[in-house]
């Protein structure tokens, strides 16, 4: 997965490419992509990387993988943000 996302974030028109792990359900992941376009993603499916990535972790998987594809149109902040300070003793 370090590898894929690696290699995703070298293609034109990949914005960002990161796997997070749901809290909720141990070993199971998603990925969260942002693309100049369509043809890029196109373009990224296609590879030869993605197709070497697809090949590595089909033998890890425990379930069917499953792809959905959502598009986000626009992005807001429905509240301010606040910096969180880190720093503190608890």
């Amino acid at each position: 997965m370090t590898e894929a996302s690696r290699h995703a974030q070298a293609e034109d028109g990949c914005l960002s490419f990161t796997f997070a792990e749901v809290l909720e359900e141990p070993g199971h992941f998603v990925v969260l992509e942002r693309w100049n376009d369509e043809r890029a993603i196109e373009r990224h499916y296609r590879s030869p990387a993605f197709a070497d990535y697809q090949r590595s972790i089909a033998r890890l998987l425990v379930r069917e993988s499953e792809y959905r594809l959502h598009r986000v149109q626009d992005t807001s902040h429905p509240v301010d943000s606040v910096r969180i300070v880190t720093d503190q003793d608890d």
